[in-house]
């Protein structure tokens, strides 16, 4: 049975009009939009007249940039989540960003579904960042290639479970049961879920 929970409340921050209402359009299943702003400056003001829960801002903006104006927003009393959604696939821009403290890091070459799929990890507290991009971004002392929810899922394919019986263990949808089997192959480098499994086999030789 998947839950239904309240959408999350978002601002969108993009200096070009056009990406701004693309964004709100693709991602209306997952959230409600409560503003937009198309520089850092009108974002930190628009952020605090309408409080939202998480901000997609754009990395490159006039009068402050995306990472500058996340390190403002995290420092306030209730902060929002907040993804990055950039051109930039560097580890080095994307560590910058969760050095700030987002908790998103999306490149503007991922489609809708993976966007959606960013919005819903970072509104459950968890972080994302786009495969294309190195996890190092993430953690430098981090040494399991995965995210949290990709563990999971892995561990749950490892024991048998179907798509379907995994979207019901976890009560999220099961198209995004397979968009994160798709990540976690990426980014291990593996073309089957059976080489996956052998993978996650090897790092845990007493069974998973």
């Amino acid at each position: 049975m998947t839950v239904t929970s309240p959408r999350p409340r978002l601002v969108i921050a993009d200096d070009h009009r056009l990406i701004l209402d693309a964004v709100g359009f693709l991602i209306a299943s997952v959230a409600s939009v409560v503003g937009t702003a198309t520089d850092g400056a009108e974002l930190l003001r628009v952020v605090a007249t309408t409080q939202p829960d998480l901000v997609v801002t754009d990395l490159s903006m006039p009068e402050l940039n995306g990472i500058e104006a996340t390190r403002q927003l995290r420092a306030r009393p209730h902060p929002p989540q907040v993804i990055i959604l950039t051109i930039h696939a560097d580890p080095a821009v994307a560590r910058a960003a969760f050095e700030a403290g987002a908790s998103g890091f999306v490149v503007k070459s991922a489609d809708a579904r993976e966007l959606r799929l960013a919005i819903e990890t970072v509104a459950r507290g968890e972080r994302y960042i786009s495969p294309s991009v190195s996890l190092d971004a993430l953690d430098d002392t981090r040494s399991d290639p995965l995210t949290e929810r990709e563990r999971e899922i892995l561990t749950l394919v490892a024991t048998g479970l179907t798509a379907k019986e995994i979207c019901e263990r976890l009560e999220i949808a099961e198209r995004t049961v397979n968009f994160h089997k798709k990540n976690l192959k990426a980014r291990l480098g593996v073309g089957t879920t059976a080489e996956a499994v052998a993978w996650l086999s090897r790092q845990s030789p007493q069974g998973v």
